[in-house]
């Protein structure tokens, strides 16, 4: 994950970043994994339910597919 937002995706619109950060990284850290949760972990996990709701009952899927996304969540937001 470091080696990704290392770099800009980007190099010419590095001079706005540059401007505009702050000393208070923890705000980026937290967008970031915010970021993560909802645009990679939550939409896979939409597609790992619809999937395995075709092999088991809604019920199993549903469970199965929601201690995935905590467990998946627990390695962004690991507990203090």
């Amino acid at each position: 994950m470091i080696a990704i937002v290392d770099r800009p995706a980007s190099p010419e619109a590095n001079w706005i970043f540059r401007l505009t950060e702050t000393p208070k990284t923890s705000r980026y850290a937290s967008g970031l994994k915010k970021a993560v949760i909802l645009d990679f972990l939550v939409p896979l996990f939409l597609a790992v339910l619809a999937a395995h709701a075709l092999i088991w009952d809604f019920g199993t899927a549903l469970l199965h597919a929601a201690f995935g996304l905590i467990v998946a969540s627990l390695g962004v937001f690991p507990l203090p």
